[in-house]
């Protein structure tokens, strides 16, 4: 069909239209080999950080002393779990910006609005935007009668994700876990959009009745799954026992 189109078009504007039309099928496919590459660094990065939030949510938030909440940033969680605060914050932390990241450098390397036209790619929009919503603004979050939250707004997402953005070999990458580590504390921890991430991450596991952040997680890991599903259907790169979506608290009362 589109070969027909072209050579309907080229017929009535010659050989200008002809260049002009087939540099436009051109950059079609180059932005869909685009999302083609990008699609398993974000598919990777939407399992992991789905898998972080099924941990927050189904075994930090019910337990009666949550990681994010230990005094004491450096000592072991238990003497059977050696995890530490600091590590568990920032680990987690790094894993929504390398998400947010490969999100903004598809963005950048592909014409994103053309995306909608190719194939698929209108789904793979919706589901970005659903995820991105999920911390920015939601139908749910306006029928609610909480008025305690903290947003993670469109731009906040961007922002965190370019700081996480370098340059290696003319291809745009997410820094590793020990860069981000090491300068946590330095830079990124004095970051307002940082620490408003932070911000809903502690309030999710705060035990607060009137608190919209642990709901807000549960809808990010939910919509992360149905991104994972599109993005793997056949499960051939993540299980489907890891794609586990969970209950949102309140979500009938939210609904009245």
């Amino acid at each position: 069909m589109e070969t027909t189109l072209i050579a309907a078009v080229s017929a009535s504007l010659g050989v200008i239209g002809k260049s002009l039309v087939d540099s436009f099928f051109k950059r079609r496919e180059t932005n869909y080999e685009i999302s083609k590459r990008y699609s398993r660094p974000i598919l990777l990065a939407a399992s992991e950080l789905q898998a972080r939030l099924w941990e927050i949510t189904q075994r930090q938030a019910p337990s009666s002393n949550p990681l994010f909440l230990q005094a004491n940033d450096s000592e072991p969680y238990s003497s059977t779990y050696s995890m530490t605060r600091k590590h568990f914050l920032v680990s987690t932390v790094y894993l929504f910006g390398k998400y947010f990241a490969y999100i903004e450098i598809l963005k950048k390397k592909a014409q994103f609005l053309e995306l909608r036209k190719i194939n698929n790619s209108r789904s793979f929009s919706v589901l970005i935007k659903a995820v991105e919503r999920t911390l920015a603004e939601t139908e749910l979050r306006k029928k609610s009668k909480i008025r305690s939250d903290r947003q993670l707004f469109k731009l906040q997402q961007a922002y965190i994700g370019e700081k996480l953005m370098i340059e290696n070999g003319g291809e745009m990458l997410c820094m590793s876990f020990a860069e981000f580590y090491d300068q946590f504390d330095s830079v990124f921890s004095k970051l307002q959009d940082f620490e408003d991430l932070i911000e809903i991450l502690t309030r999710a596991v705060s035990k607060e009745q009137e608190d919209f952040c642990l709901t807000r997680c549960c809808l990010l890991g939910n919509a992360l799954v149905d991104l994972i599903n599109f993005l793997d259907p056949s499960n051939q790169y993540v299980s489907k026992m890891d794609r586990e979506k969970v209950t949102v608290p309140g979500l009938e009362a939210y609904m009245q």
